[in-house]
């Protein structure tokens, strides 16, 4: 589903916008309004959040859900961190084509990307430090969310592959933007074998009115919308 907005004369969006003159502002000058990310963030994984797009390729066409539930804090490595239950399911015609659950670990206020484990909790997924994602951002801005590491088991003992993962803020139309991340999965080789894009479209708030993917599908790489 996309958002529009509808360009009404400045006295209305004011009346729409509740006098809120610097809101005026971002209406009508969209690259200096301040786009808050912590509120992206801590809304995808402390929230009880849903989403749906589709994609086609030739004659095929997908589906995509995911959601993401707030859980119990849980411990990684010694210290306790806020933590989200995730699901990326994509199906084509009736058959399940990709399934994905994953345990998110984070810090919040401000937000920041602590690690993950997939499936019973085998394949672990670790971030290795790096600067918490800025509370709010202009469209232009962007940055790092870090290197994560993905390991065979809980107990780490084989490297499976590395991720770089970045961020960036990108013009939509006028009052909306998207936050989105892009992460590169490279093997011991140092050889890129996946890149995907996950896009929020926001409003200045943080507020999310749908999520775009871009992913790996069966050695084709689709935009779900």
């Amino acid at each position: 589903m996309r958002a529009s907005i509808i360009m009404l004369p400045l006295a209305f969006t004011a009346l729409l916008a509740g006098c809120d003159v610097s809101r005026v502002t971002d209406l009508v000058n969209p690259r200096e309004a301040t786009f808050d990310l912590n509120a992206v963030m801590t809304s995808l994984h402390t929230l009880d959040r849903s989403f749906t797009a589709t994609a086609k390729h030739g004659a095929e066409s997908y589906q995509l859900f995911f959601r993401s539930t707030p859980i119990a804090d849980g411990d990684m490595d010694g210290v306790v961190k806020k933590r989200a239950s995730q699901t990326l399911t994509i199906r084509s015609n009736g058959n399940t084509v990709l399934a994905a659950n994953f345990t998110s670990y984070f810090a919040s206020e401000p937000f920041q990307l602590v690690g993950a484990r997939y499936g019973s909790g085998e394949v672990t997924i670790t971030t290795t430090p790096h600067e918490p994602l800025p509370t709010s951002a202009t469209i232009g801005s962007s940055g790092s969310l870090g290197t994560q590491t993905v390991y065979n088991n809980s107990r780490r003992t084989r490297v499976l592959a590395r991720q770089q993962t970045t961020w960036t803020l990108e013009p939509v139309i006028q009052g909306l933007a998207n936050f989105c991340t892009h992460s590169t999965i490279s093997n011991l080789s140092n050889v890129i074998v996946s890149t995907t894009t996950t896009c929020a479209r926001i409003n200045p708030d943080g507020e999310i009115t749908s999520l775009n993917f871009k992913l790996p599908i069966l050695g084709t790489s689709l935009s779900f919308e």
